[in-house]
């Protein structure tokens, strides 16, 4: 998981970089972080890995998701934990059938500093939290 945290970090990270964004009447307006937080962890109960990059925006916080170690047409969702332990539904999709990996795109109407972590869920159960930075 290492190597695909590093690729989904140079990827996110490049295109953070080129990114400019404009105001209306043309000027650049100030950006709402720095750039993405890159963060991952596997579960040693379910073997299930997640990668999110998050980012904060002014309407809240838009994250990507890679998950591995799900079985194909599973319906997973994905809960955001903020800092008082409160739990936020972010996203939810079924996992595809064939070799590709696939990025599942999410959002939460809090701010990117008040995330603790995250959590994919299927069927109930947590297949694996993943601490916020």
């Amino acid at each position: 998981i290492a190597a695909a945290a590093a690729a989904v970090l140079i990827a996110v990270a490049g295109g953070a970089a080129g990114a400019h964004l404009i105001a209306p009447g043309g000027q650049q307006a100030p950006a709402a972080s720095s750039g993405p937080e890159v963060v991952s962890a596997t579960s040693t109960r379910t073997d299930v890995s997640a990668i999110v990059s998050y980012a904060g925006r002014a309407w809240g916080t838009k994250m990507d998701v890679w998950v591995t170690g799900v079985r194909a047409g599973t319906k997973c969702q994905l809960w955001v934990v903020d800092s008082s332990g409160q739990t936020w539904p972010a996203g939810s999709w079924m996992v595809p059938f064939g070799p590709k990996a696939a990025e599942y795109p999410a959002s939460v109407s809090l701010a990117a500093a008040h995330l603790r972590s995250f959590e994919v869920i299927s069927g109930g159960h947590v297949l694996v939290t993943v601490p916020a930075s």
